[in-house]
């Protein structure tokens, strides 16, 4: 997988965004506190991720990290499910001062690559509250489904259990939620 470079008129808010490393696994407490500080402030409605789990995927191999010299820019990674049927594109987050520069949209177009290499027969999806987000999947093809569609994996809906809105989930017993469902 290529680097990719998303700059803006600011050389400081340059960033390269690649597959993560476990060097990069230093990042790990800083993105889950960006996750829980955007869930907090209700800009998003995202299920928590902890440092160690962030350390797993990028352990895997399965994380896209976007870096500004010694800061990370942005984050995503891959899990898959159904022993490999399906695989999510999860934990899309871009800290407030990267915001503009199409890192959102680069980190989830190299998690799909990704995602089609380490997983060729996975049909990639994601949930999501975030407009730009949803934005960002239908123009990289992915097309909103019904709940029905996604993976039936408890280990995958146990996930949700940490978003602020997994009652709206339990409530209408997995059939339906906040989230936009989308599938390629």
């Amino acid at each position: 997988m290529e680097p990719a470079i998303a700059e803006a008129s600011h050389p400081e808010r340059r960033a390269l965004v690649r597959r993560a490393t476990l060097e990069d696994s230093r990042h790990a407490a800083s993105i889950s506190e960006a996750i829980r500080a955007e869930v907090e402030a209700g800009s998003i409605g995202m299920a928590l991720r902890s440092a160690k789990l962030i350390v797993e995927r990028m352990r895997a191999g399965d994380a896209i990290i976007a870096v500004a010299g010694a800061e990370w820019a942005g984050f995503c990674y891959l899990s898959p499910w159904e022993g490999g049927a399906f695989v999510s594109t999860s934990a899309l987050i871009v800290p407030l001062r990267f915001r503009g520069l199409g890192l959102a949209r680069r980190l989830k177009e190299e998690a799909l690559r990704l995602g089609s290499e380490q997983y060729p027969q996975a049909r990639p999806f994601g949930l999501s509250t975030s407009p730009a987000v949803i934005g960002i999947n239908r123009s990289l093809g992915l097309r909103e489904v019904s709940y029905r569609e996604l993976p039936r994996d408890p280990a995958f809906w146990k996930g949700c259990e940490t978003c602020p809105l997994h009652a709206t989930l339990v409530v209408r017993r997995g059939d339906s939620c906040h989230c936009t469902a989308m599938v390629r």
